[in-house]
């Protein structure tokens, strides 16, 4: 209630977008920021087979020190990590560009974010921290062009590298979130890993393979047994298919 005592909001019926911002020098963003929020739902429909609810909710914020008050993530947490969007009760919280020396892609952000609500609604909340996090990194440029440098370095190159080196949890161990883990270091490691073995899921499991899980996710008898659920789509558990990531991974990934 604090960080939003009198803010400004905009809303766009053409793409069904609201929009709270904190500071009203942020209000000239809001057309960028509609931009994305329309071309995210067709690229959520045909991706994901998921129809997003109207309006898609967004709240932008000054700092981390607002995005710590709207969300329960520690303010330190969001520190070390460099936290800056976070998607929880049906809405995206992040922080404004200006927060930040030089910006920051926040429009891939606000995608990434977006990416999020799709997949809880898709998966009914079922979805792991893993499958979320991955598939939400490949998402967030796919609302553009893509860019000479979206991939430099390659979420695989990256993935090998913390494999190597044995940074960051197994992909299934993360934890609540990626954004609590100890360094920047290491969630930027965590979350070239979960998109590389989602890429490497999508790609490998048939036609389909992402919203197929997500609907095998939102039916599943038992929401706990990820491992029944993905071998009753695929033949192979999530352990099998991990196994199989790392070993591809490590054989033709570059330096």
């Amino acid at each position: 209630a604090q960080t939003m005592a009198g803010a400004v909001v905009r809303e766009d019926v053409a793409s069904g977008a609201w929009i709270r911002f904190q500071d009203d020098a942020d209000v000239v963003l809001a057309p960028y920021l509609f931009k994305v929020v329309a071309s995210t739902r067709e690229v959520f429909q045909k991706d994901l087979g998921v129809t997003m609810p109207t309006p898609m909710r967004v709240e932008l914020v000054r700092d981390q020190i607002g995005l710590a008050a709207m969300t329960g993530l520690p303010l330190e947490a969001a520190r070390t990590t460099g936290t800056i969007g976070i998607a929880k009760w049906g809405r995206v919280i992040m922080v404004s560009p200006r927060a930040t020396d030089h910006g920051y892609a926040f429009l891939d952000t606000l995608a990434h974010e977006l990416t999020h609500l799709a997949l809880t609604r898709a998966s009914k909340d079922r979805a792991p921290l893993w499958l979320q996090e991955g598939v939400a990194r490949s998402e967030e440029t796919r609302w553009r062009t893509p860019l000479p440098f979206d991939e430099a370095p390659g979420a695989d190159e990256v993935a090998a590298y913390g494999q190597k080196r044995g940074m960051g949890p197994e992909i299934d161990k993360i934890g609540p979130s990626i954004a609590l883990l100890p360094s920047a270091e290491e969630a930027q490691v965590t979350y070239a890993k979960v998109q590389s073995f989602m890429k490497f899921y999508a790609a490998k499991a048939g036609e389909e393979a992402l919203p197929k899980l997500l609907a095998g996710l939102a039916t599943a008898s038992n929401p706990e047994d990820i491992d029944g659920t993905i071998k009753s789509l695929t033949g192979s558990t999530f352990g099998e298919w991990s196994a199989r990531w790392k070993s591809e991974v490590l054989a033709s990934a570059k330096e």
